[in-house]
């Protein structure tokens, strides 16, 4: 086997060594249910002969040693009845391997969709596990076409694998049992069938694993122009840029979809070929045994049984060929999810998001520093405040100089490279307590720059929730009032029940702020984080939406981070970066 060859086995090894243990005991059970059905198949191909020899005897079983001892057991009459014992007995021996290759094939395809589901979630549960720093240094175009188009190809060839082993197996069944049968003919014709295969797969290997790396790679491009065409559609339309990104789109989607049509193609096209070659070698297999006086009695039951089992022999060795053709195509994908199951995530264990720390008192800095890489300079140094329970800290900056880098590490989402946080005293990143920081999020609401909202109601939007019948409307009311924004609910149609669209597009930039806040305060933690949340907005909107935040002091711990001085005069303690 080349290293071409075995690399896809290899990918498959990984991947079932990623699996949990009661996953790949079903894996087991469904290789002993294919060896169940090689075994069925070997029995139904047994039957064949004798009915044939039968058949071309006129019914005389004395002749047939076989049948003679098999009725002689069964206590059965040779004159009575005879094809209809051995017509029920060739056709249950058929219906039984049906049944069972059936059940292999219901067994095998449920099993490989819960093999995806598994492969999915844990991919989901990497991404959404991974620590902050760690997860916005991915591709988010990456991580979407991951879990939207790698693991479904990924699942279809955890089916395809089943198939292939499946036919694998019943072709050496079945050859063998040809070879028993009649060795030197039935091993002229498998060595024929395997050459015909062996050269075609050979010569077919680099166009498919160059065709699964287009199609995997344009599916993230089209991932990622869909995106970005989203993200920017205005500009898109102020540009007059359609075309260009329907262009791009196109060729694309016409280069994978070529390579994907070229795949299909290689997996299918050897079967016309090796049914030619069949067809020609029975009809001078029944020419040469005719010719001969001696055997020509043989000709049905000799010539026929080989057709049966070719015809059975074919469709699996077609099979065994086309799905390796399809591991082949799919290793891109493989390679990207297993990557993706790689992924390292801290061995924490995350508590219910209600285990909380409260804040009594005050939260302290002592000689924060951070820098990111080791090569890299430190981002601030020697960073030290206190701020007491109620007040409101502001932190300004330009952009760059590394405020939100410190509220991230405020917010438990990265860990310093050296100093401390303490709340109430109480390191927050003591390396004993690694579950501490993580119970410190859970205490905390952050308000973004760019609100997400769903394209839902305004209610779920503060509730942000996706168990709605867990929604408190009474809270959600009382959210919306501080944040100073209910009135302007209450005066639309349908209320709390209007739906904002998708990312709030039929509300004003001011609008979406005061829901985000009122979603904050809906969540009740105790500190609020504003990281940059009215630097987009104008000056009137952003002093409004500043007086609702600074009507929260005494009731919250409030962190605002800004770009603009003039806008953090009024808190109690300020921090500034250069």
């Amino acid at each position: 086997m080349t290293e071409k060859n075995s690399e896809i086995f290899k990918l498959l090894l990984k991947l079932f060594n990623k699996f949990k243990k009661s996953r790949q005991r079903q894996i087991i059970v469904l290789f002993f249910l294919i060896l169940l059905s090689a075994f069925a198949e070997l029995v139904s191909l047994l039957s064949v002969f004798p009915f044939l020899e039968l058949i071309s005897k006129s019914g005389s079983i004395n002749e047939i040693n076989f049948l003679k001892n098999l009725f002689y057991i069964l206590g059965l009459s040779t004159e009575n009845n005879v094809f209809l014992a051995v017509t029920v007995i060739f056709s249950l021996t058929a219906i039984i391997s049906a049944i069972i290759k059936t059940l292999n094939l219901w067994y095998g395809n449920r099993l490989s969709a819960s093999l995806g589901t598994d492969l999915s979630c844990e991919c989901f549960r990497r991404n959404i596990y991974q620590e902050y720093l760690q997860f916005i240094g991915n591709n988010s175009s990456k991580l979407i076409a991951n879990n939207s188009i790698y693991i479904n190809e990924v699942t279809d060839a955890l089916g395809i694998a089943a198939r292939f082993f499946t036919a694998l197996i019943l072709s050496i069944f079945i050859s063998l049992f040809l070879l028993l049968f009649n060795f030197f003919t039935s091993l002229f014709a498998i060595i024929i069938f395997l050459l015909t295969y062996f050269l075609i797969a050979k010569f077919s290997k680099g166009k498919l694993s160059r065709n699964s790396y287009l199609i995997t790679n344009n599916a993230r491009k089209q991932v990622q122009l869909m995106k970005e065409t989203n993200g920017s559609f205005r500009d898109v339309i102020l540009g007059s840029n359609q075309k260009e990104y329907l262009d791009f789109y196109k060729k694309l989607d016409y280069q994978k979809r070529i390579s994907q049509a070229q795949n299909n193609f290689i997996y299918l096209f050897p079967r016309n070929s090796i049914e030619s070659l069949l067809l020609v070698f029975l009809a001078l297999l029944t020419y040469l045994i005719s010719i001969n006086s001696s055997t020509a009695s043989l000709v049905i039951p000799t010539v026929g049984t080989l057709a049966v089992g070719a015809q059975k022999l074919l469709p699996y060795m077609q099979q065994a060929y086309g799905s390796w053709s399809s591991l082949i195509g799919s290793s891109a994908s493989i390679m990207h999810v297993l990557q993706m199951l790689d992924i390292p995530i801290k061995d924490v264990s995350y508590k219910n998001k209600n285990h909380k720390i409260i804040l009594k008192n005050y939260i302290s800095a002592e000689g924060l520093s951070l820098k990111y890489e080791n090569k890299n300079p430190y981002v601030f140094e020697d960073i030290n405040f206190k701020i007491n329970k109620g007040e409101i800290f502001g932190i300004v900056g330009k952009s760059g100089s590394g405020k939100s880098s410190l509220a991230d590490i405020l917010m438990g989402l990265i860990k310093p490279t050296n100093g401390f946080l303490k709340v109430d005293g109480i390191n927050i990143y003591d390396e004993n307590y690694p579950s501490r920081y993580i119970e410190w999020r859970n205490s905390i609401t952050h308000v973004p720059q760019n609100i997400f909202l769903i394209d839902s109601t305004i209610l779920e939007n503060i509730a942000f929730t996706n168990k709605k019948n867990h929604i408190d409307f009474g809270k959600a009311i009382k959210a919306a009032k501080d944040a100073n924004i209910h009135s302007f609910i209450s005066q639309l149609p349908n209320g709390y029940m209007t739906i904002v669209g998708e990312d709030g597009v039929k509300l004003s930039g001011g609008q979406r702020q005061r829901i985000g806040i009122a979603r904050a305060l809906y969540k009740d933690c105790e500190i609020l984080f504003f990281d940059e949340a009215t630097s987009s907005l104008d000056i009137a909107t952003e002093n409004k939406i500043l007086q609702t935040i600074f009507n929260l002091r005494g009731k919250k711990t409030i962190f605002i981070i800004s770009h603009r001085l003039n806008s953090l005069k009024k808190c109690d303690r300020l921090i500034q970066f250069s």
